[in-house]
């Protein structure tokens, strides 16, 4: 018997168990995030880049080349290219934005890859 028919027999909807299914979801991407942003002695930072929620001056984006033509990552190249180009670079999480949450993704690889492998189980269950 799987996970939806043990639900089932106690009652509980799909919409209740696909409910919880997503919560879990979110606090397992929560989990994985926060762990792989820790920097020590300074809360306020973490590694991660998100395109969403980079803002670049003019004068460095253009010195370093700009966005590479790329099918995914070119936001991480773009912040390499900046890093080794001597250009400071502040991954900050005092200036929190929301970005899609979308499950298909648009760019294979990229993050809406990754949180519709984290769905998976849910998809699982329709």
């Amino acid at each position: 018997m799987d996970r939806l028919d043990r639900c089932r027999q106690r009652g509980l909807s799909l919409i209740h168990i696909k409910r919880q299914a997503f919560t879990d979801v979110i606090r397992r991407h929560m989990r994985e995030y926060e762990e792989a942003g820790r920097h020590p002695g300074r809360p306020d930072l973490h590694p991660h880049v998100h395109g969403a929620n980079l803002g670049v001056r003019a004068d460095a984006y253009l010195r370093c080349g700009g966005y590479p033509a790329l099918a995914t990552g070119e936001d991480h190249a773009l912040v390499a290219a900046l890093n080794a180009s001597g250009h400071r670079v502040l991954r900050t999480r005092r200036f929190p934005v929301l970005t899609s949450a979308r499950l298909t993704a648009r760019a294979r690889g990229g993050y809406g890859d990754h949180l519709g492998r984290l769905a998976e189980p849910v998809r699982q269950l329709d």
